[in-house]
């Protein structure tokens, strides 16, 4: 029997923050863990590293009970949260909103997420409030 577990996608920004705290919320409410991954195309810069390490640890600090983990991936982040999520009950993303018709309204990686993932996609829309 495989581990009941949430997938979130998170880079450091405000959608994906707010994606990551639903997440938490959400992991707290069904009493699962939370894999958190982060994928780049290249190697990322180290302020970039950092920024996503404080916001992770932010997030993670209000909500103690939460077994969470990290994975940094190096690829494509659609199909990186793609696989990642094979075994997921649900996958998080957060929404941006750039280019393409589906893209212009969730964001190039969440449209590959909610074309592909074989499990729920939650989609955090931009304006949405963290609580």
């Amino acid at each position: 029997m495989r581990a009941e577990h949430i997938l979130v996608g998170f880079d450091g920004s405000p959608t994906a923050a707010t994606a990551l705290e639903w997440a938490l919320s959400e992991a707290e409410r069904r009493d699962v863990a939370v894999r958190v991954v982060w994928a780049w195309t290249s190697g990322p810069p180290w302020d970039e590293r950092d920024r996503v390490a404080e916001g992770l640890a932010a997030a993670v600090a209000g909500h103690p009970t939460v077994d969470v983990q990290y994975d940094d991936r190096t690829g494509a982040p659609g199909p990186a949260l793609v696989r990642a999520a094979e075994e997921a009950d649900l996958l998080v993303v957060g929404s941006h909103g750039t280019g393409g018709v589906l893209s212009a309204l969730v964001g190039s990686t969440t449209a590959y997420c909610v074309r592909h993932a074989r499990c729920p996609v939650v989609v955090m829309p931009v304006h949405a409030e963290r609580s």
